[in-house]
């Protein structure tokens, strides 16, 4: 729309730009329903290409006129991932974080999405499935595939939303989605969202941000008692959410901090104190200078259990300033307390699988032994509405536009100041004079 009023002046009905797009996709791609039936051709073919493929294809009888129809297949669900991500999972961080996402098509379908995030702060999505929606049979489907195919044996962390079918597919599945195999915390930017939602104050959605990353728990207190003094209401929501569920300072050590700091520098000129005869213990101050009279503030390091009073050494999964000064006192090399997920080779290694070319779609099909595999007839969307052209940007959307600072934009003409009501370069239409 937008090439076609730069070029000819002249303001396209959206419906009509839809269907030409919609054609024009017919025309590359086939038909939608036809794009169905290609389903066990492609998994066939990765299967054939790729070795250690995982996909599987779930389908319905398919009923015309409350009769089953013979040699036709409706499509349920399907859940694939590839041998690259199996790989790439174990130089990641142990932390999956499962969302889904409308469809933009022509059909109300959900894709659930499982991503995974390097040494580097990279994401690299690891397990898809399609599903009719985000519902707790569809979730639970998903889970018990992702579990199959990533960590059957592994200690992982999960992220989620609060979304009902999530957590019910998770108390379904019972123990093998608890500790000490499952540590399942909530999204903090969906916490925050979600308050929002409710209460539409956005300096309280800071402070409840702030109160998630925050690492003490005296420190996260007071921004609780803060928060009480603001909005009681507001308290009394947040306080029914587990603290271990979403804040930094009760996970248990288990959720990766966003960043490393340059925190070698900042470990000289502590004070350390030895506490133990293993010389694992230690107790460091840090000592204000020049000094001023001021009372300094020690910190318990403990090497062997990684741990630090401040909160960054298990937070971060590498030593603290604090720790960096115990090991200096006792002639140990702190990069050896290090997670290895951080390391260049870990890093290198979720990049050096490649995925290999397949053949072309006229290869695909060949001898069709299958049904044809058709959608259900039940999902497709209201045509009488005017199609979404993308998510609707809430709560969750904010933290993004602040960081990068991105002011809004005119609908029209894609540049800041105004709106598209009061925008100069749209072009009025006849009833509108």
């Amino acid at each position: 729309m937008s090439h076609v009023r730069s070029v000819y002046h002249y303001e396209p009905e959206y419906k009509k730009t839809w269907r030409a797009k919609d054609k024009a996709i017919r025309k590359l791609h086939r038909d939608w329903d036809a794009s169905y039936n290609d389903l066990p051709a492609w998994i066939n073919i990765m299967q054939k290409y790729n070795p250690g493929t995982i996909a599987d294809l779930e389908t319905l009888p398919y009923y015309r006129n409350d009769r089953v129809v013979e040699d036709v297949r409706q499509f349920h669900r399907l859940f694939w991932t590839f041998p690259q991500c199996i790989n790439v999972f174990n130089s990641c961080k142990p932390i999956i974080q499962v969302d889904g996402t409308f469809l933009y098509g022509r059909y109300k379908q959900v894709l659930l999405l499982a991503v995974v995030q390097d040494g580097n702060r990279k994401t690299i999505p690891i397990a898809f499935a399609l599903v009719p929606r985000e519902d707790t049979d569809s979730c639970k489907f998903f889970l018990k595939k992702l579990r199959h195919s990533f960590f059957r044996n592994k200690r992982v962390y999960l992220i989620s939303d609060r979304g009902p079918g999530l957590l019910s597919a998770i108390e379904i599945l019972g123990s093998r989605f608890r500790s000490p195999h499952v540590e399942h915390r909530y999204c903090l930017r969906h916490v925050a969202s979600n308050y929002h939602g409710r209460y539409k104050k956005d300096s309280e959605r800071k402070l409840i941000l702030r109160m998630g990353y925050e690492l003490l728990p005296k420190k996260f207190e007071e921004m609780l008692e803060e928060l009480k003094e603001k909005n009681t209401e507001g308290y009394n929501y947040i306080v029914g959410i587990p603290k271990e569920k979403w804040t930094n300072a009760y996970d248990g050590g288990f959720r990766f901090q966003k960043e490393l700091q340059p925190i070698v520098a900042k470990s000289n000129g502590l004070y350390v104190l030895p506490m133990s005869c293993s010389v694992t213990v230690f107790r460091v101050s840090e000592i204000p200078q020049p000094l001023q009279g001021y009372d300094t503030t020690s910190y318990r390091v403990n090497l062997e259990e990684k741990w630090c009073d401040c909160g960054y050494f298990q937070a971060l999964k590498s030593p603290c300033q604090h720790a960096i000064a115990a090991c200096n006192n006792c002639r140990r090399d702190y990069k050896n307390l290090v997670d290895p997920v951080y390391f260049l080779h870990s890093v290198c290694k979720v990049y050096e699988m490649e995925f290999p070319a397949i053949g072309s779609e006229t290869e695909w099909h060949g001898n069709q032994t299958w049904p044809t595999i058709l959608p259900d007839p039940h999902l497709p969307r209201d045509k009488s509405r005017r199609p979404n052209s993308t998510r609707i940007h809430n709560a969750m959307d904010m933290p993004q536009r602040e960081r990068t600072r991105q002011p809004k934009l005119c609908g029209h003409c894609r540049r800041p100041g105004h709106t598209i009501t009061k925008c100069p370069s749209r072009t009025q239409h006849p009833d509108d004079r």
